[in-house]
C-alpha cells in the first residue's frame, strides 16, 4: 500500500540532500535524482522500501510505493525527518 506524507525543509536544501544520500548510502539504501525530484530505495530487515519525492517551494512531498507489511509508516516518515533535519 502506498502513501505521501511533506516535510518543510528548511536550511540549504542542496546541503540536506547530500548529507540525505551519505546517510541513506550508510544505512544500505539510495536516493537518486536532484534536489527538486527523484527516487529512492531503502533496506530493512523484513524487505526494501521504494518511492520518489518531488520539492517544491521548500517542501519535500515523499511518495512510498513500496514498503514491507511490518514496517510501520510512522517508522519511515521518522528516518526522513532525520535524513533532513
Amino acid at each position: 500500500m502506498s502513501f505521501t506524507f511533506t516535510k518543510k525543509l528548511t536550511g540549504d536544501i542542496r546541503q540536506l540532500f547530500a548529507k540525505a544520500k551519505a546517510e541513506a548510502e550508510k544505512a544500505g539504501g539510495t536516493i537518486s535524482g536532484d534536489e527538486r525530484s527523484g527516487g529512492f530505495s531503502g533496506k530493512t530487515p523484513v524487505g526494501t522500501i521504494h518511492g520518489a519525492y518531488t520539492v517544491v517551494d521548500g517542501v519535500l512531498t515523499v511518495t512510498i510505493g513500496k514498503k514491507p507489511m511490518l514496517v510501520p509508516e510512522s517508522a519511515i516518515r521518522e528516518a526522513f525527518n532525520g535524513y533532513f533535519s
